[in-house]
Formats: C-alpha cells, structure tokens, sequence
C-alpha cells in the first residue's frame, strides 16, 4: 500500500470508509466522488494527500480535513456542506470547488442568503481559485466584475441610483468564424469612466460573458475527454 500515489475510488458506492485506506501513507490523489460518504473522518490520516475530490456524496461537515496540511485542490460540489470556515488553516490550499454549475452541483452554503461566494473568499484568503474562477491575482478580473454588478443590482433594488458605477474592465469582443458564435475576452485594465454606464447595459454583457465562459469551459472538457 506504501506505493498507491494515486488512487481512485469514484461510483463505487462506497457507505463507509473502510480503515485500510489509512495505510497509503505515500497517496498523493484521492479521487472519492459519486459515492454515498457521510462520515470522512479516516481522510484526517491522509495528511500527505494534495488533491482530494470527494464531490457527489452526502458529506455535512468537511472539519477532518483540518489535518491535511499538504492539500491544494479540494472538490466538494454536490453535498451537504453549509460551512468551510475550518479550511483557513490549509495554507497550502489554492483551489476549491463547491459549486459546479455545468454538472449542476452544489451545497446549501452557496445560497444567496448565505453572501456566497464573496463569503467564502473572504474567509479563505489562501485560495486564488473557487469554482473554477481565478478569485486572486492575475485573471481574476472576470469574478470582480460580477461581483460589482451584483453589488450594484442589491444597491439599485434598495432604492439607490440606476447607474453603475463605472468599471475599469476591458471586454474584448470577438467573432469564431469556425461556429459563428461570439465570445469575450476580459483583459486587463481599460477606462471606460467617460461616462456612467447603465445597470441594464453591464447585466446585459456579463450575462452574454457567462454564457460564453461556460460554453469555452464545455468546450475545453469536450476537448480534454476526447485526447483521453
């Protein structure tokens, strides 16, 4: 067991974790999702692991995971999990997924009431990556732009003014001769302060640039599935 590096345990209907899963002390990748787990607290033994996906199962509390100070990517769409406060200790941990809006997972802390995901980037302040999205540094421009819109929208249904205030974002707007389609490209810093730009206008973009993110992410895993 001393040579398993990586190891994957998904759609094997696994209940319960059995004890042996504690002797890979050398494993690296665990791969556990699509399962029915409720109870992990054996992967608290797994300090050395660095990516863990345990996605799709029944999972309410991840504090067990609090041990494993190598972890850097953690998967956890599509369970039952309604806080992450316990990882700000995994300094290691740069990229986390708690919703996966293509395969439509998620878990009850990414409702709107609970302030997700500016609640849990604030609370994680190691990560540059959640859900998919660059949060910190360089290309992360996308996810503040949609959190000033929203910002803004919240503002606006208090009784505040109906224009946005003004973003400095570049959108690069492109034709794909190849499908016909359109896709933007956010880039950088671009002044577009000359005037007030209208609420409806930035909910109008960054819908189109939603809708066009999650097509290249389809496409990017259409690609990917298709080397393999």
């Amino acid at each position: 067991m001393e040579s398993v590096r990586f190891l994957n345990l998904s759609n094997c209907r696994i209940r319960t974790l059995h004890e042996d899963v504690t002797l890979c002390v050398n494993l690296v990748e665990l791969n556990l999702s699509n399962n029915a787990l409720e109870n992990i607290d054996l992967l608290g033994k797994l300090e050395q692991v660095e990516m863990l996906d345990i996605s799709s199962n029944k999972i309410t509390t991840i504090d067990p995971l609090v041990t494993m100070s190598r972890l850097s990517n953690l998967k956890l769409a599509g369970n039952l999990i309604q806080s992450v406060e316990c990882l700000k200790c995994l300094q290691n941990l740069k990229k986390v997924r708690i919703s996966d809006q293509l395969l439509h997972l998620s878990n009850p802390i990414c409702r709107p009431d609970t302030g997700y995901p500016q609640s849990v980037v604030a609370q994680l302040n190691q990560i540059i990556e959640l859900d998919g999205l660059r949060v910190r540094g360089v290309g992360s421009t996308f996810y503040h732009l949609v959190n000033q819109i929203e910002k803004e929208s919240v503002d606006v249904e208090q009784g505040g003014d109906d224009t946005a205030t003004p973003i400095q974002t570049r959108y690069h707007h492109h034709h794909n001769n190849t499908n016909g389609g359109d896709w933007f490209r956010l880039d950088g810093q671009l002044d577009v302060t000359s005037s007030a730009v209208s609420l409806e206008g930035l909910r109008g973009r960054l819908s189109a640039a939603k809708r066009n993110f999650e097509a290249l992410l389809k496409e990017s895993h259409r690609i990917c599935e298709k080397k393999n």
